[in-house]
């Protein structure tokens, strides 16, 4: 485990004296949705954005219809000082994919029978899972995802609190919360092209500043580790799967229509997709850039 994370002892002594504000959903995504005005984002709408992101872990955008996609993500780059896109590492050893730092979400006809990327190329739903599971626990602090054009039907976004999950789950069985911050307790497995890396990690760490962080995932290239206390593991793993339907207060379901902007906590709140139909003629289009810092507002001159 990286060395600024604490020791699993020293974290569940810190969970029951109490931990730094964590998100918790709104009872609507409609509640986290700010109308934005004209670039650069004005210093209204960012204090309304960073409040949604602060305290429910992620903002939708909402901008004019037909603004640009490009534009709109540069806008969020820049207002919220979020640097440049990142590429991980996998990607960068790839012709096809190294220089999609920003990535476009489409499916094609040929993709179809047979994607480069599994998940990307595909319309078939997306089980939870966190951006950026083969880096270290936390590095991947950002998600943003542009809808430029939802499916036809379905293609729904889901979102888990996976920090407020865990905090549940240490209140209810300290022993299965202590599994998941074993240090080997979640294990990452690439599949694309000829890939096989893999990174085994801990589910749930604590920085050294008391911040809580996730890397919770449940894709079917995510597997659960068989070291430190596997029954207690199995018992934090269906806790939580008790947790994933939209009246626990812990996972939402929405759509992103047109025009919309996602920007979420990935280092909290983990996300999958249902799964959805397209019109052939306008195929569902999404744009996803990661990105290693949160956002702070810093003003654009106009």
């Amino acid at each position: 485990m990286n060395r600024q994370h604490l020791a699993v002892e020293t974290v569940l002594e810190a969970l029951r004296e109490g931990v730094k504000p964590i998100p918790e959903f709104p009872a609507a995504p409609a509640s986290a949705v700010v109308a934005m005005d004209a670039a650069p984002i004005s210093a209204e709408r960012a204090d309304a954005v960073l409040s949604a992101y602060t305290n429910h872990g992620f903002a939708v955008l909402q901008y004019p219809a037909g603004h640009d996609s490009q534009a709109a993500i540069s806008d969020v780059q820049a207002a919220f000082g979020l640097g440049e896109p990142f590429v991980p590492p996998m990607y960068r050893s790839r012709p096809d994919w190294a220089d999609r730092a920003i990535t476009s979400l489409t499916v094609t006809a040929e993709e179809m029978a047979g994607p480069a990327h599994p998940s990307f190329g595909r319309s078939t739903a997306q089980d939870l899972h966190s951006d950026g599971t083969l880096q270290e626990i936390g590095e991947v602090a950002t998600t943003l995802l542009h809808c430029v054009r939802p499916a036809a039907q379905g293609g729904d976004t889901t979102l888990f609190n996976s920090v407020g999950a865990f905090i549940a789950l240490h209140e209810h069985d300290p022993a299965a919360a202590a599994a998941m911050l074993h240090e080997t307790s979640l294990i990452r497995t690439a599949n694309i092209g000829d890939c096989r890396d893999s990174a085994a990690g801990p589910t749930f760490a604590m920085r050294a500043d008391g911040d809580l962080i996730s890397r919770y995932s449940i894709s079917s290239t995510d597997s659960w580790g068989t070291h430190g206390d596997p029954v207690a593991l199995a018992r934090a793993c269906a806790f939580f799967a008790g947790l994933q339907h939209e009246s626990s207060g812990y996972h939402l379901r929405f759509a992103l229509g047109a025009d919309q902007c996602l920007i979420f906590a990935n280092d909290k709140i983990s996300h999958g997709r249902t799964a959805y139909h397209d019109d052939p003629a306008r195929p569902r289009h999404m744009k996803r850039a990661l990105f290693l810092a949160r956002p702070v507002y810093r003003p654009v001159p106009r």
